[in-house]
């Protein structure tokens, strides 16, 4: 049988369903208690952190520290709402799952036991679409890093220099890009040359030092 421990505001109790009371022994641990003694203590094989009453700051403040004091320990983020910038900041900070009404913690633990993350499933849309936008702007920025540093790269060569600075294989930069081999291989030849650098390695390195710095810097 589980151990699980809520986590929440003193005067605020959270129900659970009863599909979970059966599987599970449930404890809460209010918000103004030593909360790792209290982990310590219980030894919960999940806990369930309830921010609303809190403001986001301090919220993620406190999971950080219990995920620092308690690595092991699956955190579920219960809330009615979820901001983007948030969520990034809860995963940043080790949250295993995101649930938005108590009757999926059942559900949740055990897609959690099975090594996944969870999400709610009206926001994984806008999360998705987020991380997409993130993951444009870093090639932006790149991009624009390359420039001011005189390296001028074609469009498609950016497209390739940002995969290679992943460690990407020809092959794995083929299939991300929709090109052959012989085409990518092409195109690292010019930014060999461009960089005026010789081996992968020496390229792999040199452009993630480019994409360690701040634009202006």
């Amino acid at each position: 049988m589980d151990k699980i421990s809520i986590i929440q505001h003193d005067n605020h109790s959270v129900s659970v369903d009863n599909q979970c009371q059966a599987k599970a022994t449930i404890n809460h641990i209010p918000y103004n208690d030593d909360i790792a003694t209290r982990i310590e203590e219980l030894n919960p094989d999940f806990i369930v952190f309830v921010p609303d009453e809190l403001d986001q700051r301090n919220a993620i403040f406190k999971v950080d520290y219990i995920k620092q004091q308690h690595p092991r320990i699956p955190v579920i983020i219960l809330s009615h709402t979820f901001e983007t910038i948030d969520v990034l900041a809860y995963i940043r900070v080790g949250v295993s799952g995101f649930i938005d009404d108590m009757t999926d913690l059942s559900n949740t633990i055990c897609v959690l036991k099975r090594g996944h993350y969870v999400l709610p499933n009206d926001w994984t849309e806008d999360f998705l679409l987020e991380v997409l936008h993130l993951k444009q702007r870093n090639k932006y920025t790149f991009s624009q890093l390359l420039h001011e540093h005189g390296i001028h790269l074609t469009k498609r060569e950016t497209d390739v220099a940002y995969l290679l600075k992943q460690n990407k294989s020809n092959t794995e930069i083929g299939k991300k890009l929709d090109l052959r081999v012989g085409a990518v291989k092409v195109h690292v030849s010019h930014i060999y040359s461009k960089l005026n650098i010789k081996k992968r390695s020496e390229a792999v390195s040199f452009l993630n030092r480019i994409g360690m710095l701040r634009l202006g810097a």
